[in-house]
């Protein structure tokens, strides 16, 4: 049996903490190891985490640096082949790490398994469930599917270590979207994720004051993280496929669009423009498809708000597409079955 390592980053989490790492220690599977990394918790955390004494738990305290510091710290101070994230308000299936090391097993040395998850509340019920469209998946270029959508999260997949290493482990330049960055750099490395239908684990939603996910969405340190990855995409793309048009090179030119628009929206002329010309130089397939898949709307777009402003634009343009009967165009991403509370 294959050691494998789970690393639990910890920050202020006391009221998660304990049924986190009771899902790891109570695994079907036993060969494995509980890598703790307190970074810098002010709560009760660490004596939580300390009350446990399991021969195969091993506790980690640092200063403050954040989520991705302490998940690197994890991975050099673990050993397993095989390594899995957990954050510490989340919860593992009993037999998650059993059905993919099994899983794993059967792969080929280039590929790494990921499943489902459910959305678990602050009160412990599951109010909703995330499926893989497989068929939209299995049709999509990987590299492609990654750089368009971010619903892998960190606990999906069981994770080879020496890929993790080749591609550095975490980025702790960001403070959101670790995960995204994660994924897409390990496929653009050369992994192939496939996808195996089963529930791995319970990602908790809910908000709080701690939690970076509840004030990020036109914060400027969040929109700049956001510019940054999608610097650091396009010359990963460059790099792999050339400075062509091709299906990546059309995705980020629209995401360069959607962050200029809420620049804008924002206030931030300047990072707006910069994001603006960005989607304008990067090649693309099509007639420019990056308002609402509408090269005529997109020109519009451009026409106007140089006239009277981007913040203007947006409103303006979004009552044209609506008189016009021009909706967005989404991916089928995901299925996400909503459940009441129990």
């Amino acid at each position: 049996m294959e050691l494998v390592s789970v690393i639990m980053p910890v920050y202020n989490a006391e009221r998660f903490v304990a049924k986190a790492i009771q899902s790891v220690l109570g695994q079907s599977y036993q060969n494995l190891e509980l890598v703790v990394v307190d970074d810098g918790s002010t709560d009760g955390s660490w004596q939580i985490v300390n009350s446990f004494a399991d021969p195969r738990m091993r506790v980690f305290r640092q200063l403050n640096q954040g989520a991705c510091v302490a998940r690197n710290r994890g991975i050099a101070e673990s050993k397993g082949k095989y390594l899995k994230f957990l954050d510490a308000d989340d919860v593992l299936y009993p037999d998650a790490i059993a059905m993919q090391v099994e899983q794993m097993s059967q792969m080929a040395d280039d590929e790494v398994v990921f499943g489902d998850f459910d959305y678990l509340d602050a009160e412990d019920h599951i109010f909703a469930e995330n499926h893989i469209d497989a068929e939209v998946y299995a049709n999509y270029n990987q590299d492609a599917w990654f750089l368009a959508h971010w619903f892998m999260l960190t606990g999906t997949p069981l994770h080879r270590r020496e890929w993790i290493e080749k591609v550095k482990g975490f980025n702790v330049r960001l403070r959101r979207g670790q995960e995204s960055f994660l994924h897409f750099s390990l496929s653009m490395a050369g992994v192939r994720f496939v996808y195996k239908p089963g529930k791995i684990y319970q990602y908790r939603s809910y908000e709080s004051e701690t939690r970076i996910t509840t004030h990020y969405t036109s914060t400027m340190p969040m929109l700049s993280d956001v510019v940054y990855r999608l610097d650091t995409f396009w010359s990963m793309v460059k790099e792999k496929y050339g400075t062509g048009p091709s299906r990546l090179s059309t995705i980020l030119s629209q995401k360069y669009f959607t962050q200029a628009d809420k620049y804008f929206a924002n206030g931030m002329a300047a990072e707006g423009k910069y994001c603006l010309r960005r989607a304008q130089e990067i090649p693309h397939t099509g007639h420019s498809p990056r308002y609402r898949h509408s090269h005529k709307l997109y020109c519009l777009y451009v026409l106007v708000g140089h006239l009277f402003g981007y913040v203007n634009a947006s409103r303006i343009i979004g009552w044209v597409a609506s008189a016009m009967g021009v909706k967005e165009v989404k991916s089928a991403r995901f299925e996400r079955v909503k459940y009441g509370k129990k």
